[in-house]
């Protein structure tokens, strides 16, 4: 397991749930420790739109950049850091309302 920062989640009855300021980044740090594999899996459960869940893997599983992702998708940069943090955000809230 993948170790996060103390101030990243706070300890909850029902598991954890992330500090406000800080969410997406705790989530990118968690996904940045995994293994690739479950990395994958861990991204592939929220059920993102593909876009986004693209963005995600791209980028904070394998490693690209967002240019390499934006020529990739044929999309803008501006696109793929949009849909990248719009996917945090949605996994932030996914794991805060178990």
């Amino acid at each position: 397991n993948a170790a996060l920062p103390a101030r990243a989640l706070r300890p909850h009855a029902h598991g954890f749930y992330f500090a406000m300021d800080n969410s997406r980044k705790a989530v990118r740090y968690y996904i940045s420790n995994m293994a690739p594999k479950r990395a994958l899996e861990f991204v592939q459960s929220f059920d993102l739109p593909e876009d986004e869940e693209s963005c995600i893997i791209l980028c904070d599983i394998r490693r690209k950049s967002y240019v390499q992702v934006s020529n990739a998708l044929h999309v803008s940069p501006e696109s793929v850091k949009r849909n990248r943090r719009r996917a945090l955000s949605k996994i932030v809230d996914a794991l805060t309302n178990q």
